[in-house]
């Protein structure tokens, strides 16, 4: 299991400032959409405070990314649907899926000395 550490906080708010500008909302509108003030907003994107894990949910949903990149545990913003990948693809995923555990971090184990 990845732990979070000190720098998780800082990538945190900086992918929060990040997406929001990107996205062109304001932090008012933000605020409105989680049902706070727009200074926790800027708090959470200054570093200051963290979001609860429901606002951290939520903010996912605005941004359309998942909470392990906010939390800057991937740098992978969003993930593809099963659709856009190939049939081989798929099917290596499926049998990647019935495999035990070991055998799962054997491959993961693999691809990360890639």
């Amino acid at each position: 299991m990845t732990k979070l550490g000190p720098d998780a906080y800082t990538t945190c708010a900086e992918r929060l400032r990040l997406l929001r500008r990107s996205a062109r909302l304001s932090q008012i509108y933000v605020a409105i959409e989680l049902g706070v003030s727009q200074a926790t907003i800027s708090s959470y994107e200054c570093g200051l405070t963290h979001p609860s894990i429901e606002h951290l949910v939520l903010l996912s949903q605005i941004y359309e990314v998942s909470t392990d990149y906010l939390l800057g545990l991937t740098d992978v913003s969003k993930m593809q649907p099963l659709s856009a990948y190939s049939n081989q693809d798929r099917e290596e995923i499926k049998k990647y899926l019935t495999l035990p555990d070991q055998k799962k971090a054997l491959i993961r184990d693999l691809i990360h000395h890639l």
